[in-house]
């Protein structure tokens, strides 16, 4: 399974939890927040492939907080081998 979350005109976390909750499979409870994802992430079963288009214009927008996001996608890679997040 392959997902596409495009970060285009993506300038807030809000809009960044908006678009997850869009494009993959999120529960109800989904919290909207850097932890609720890593725990979304971790349980997914795949194989799955992730792509954040646009990701490195969305870290300009949001500097701090696209670190931080690119750190959960490589500890969420580390702990779940089924999945493969793709920063473009």
């Amino acid at each position: 399974m392959r997902y596409e979350i495009n970060l285009d005109n993506v300038t807030t976390k809000m809009q960044f939890h908006e678009k997850i909750r869009e494009t993959i499979p999120c529960p109800e409870y989904y919290g909207g927040n850097l932890d609720a994802l890593y725990d979304v992430l971790t349980e997914m079963s795949g194989p799955i492939e992730i792509v954040f288009l646009n990701f490195r214009e969305f870290t300009h927008q949001l500097p701090g907080f696209g670190e931080a996001v690119e750190h959960l996608c490589a500890d969420v890679q580390a702990e779940n081998p089924e999945l493969l997040i793709v920063l473009e």
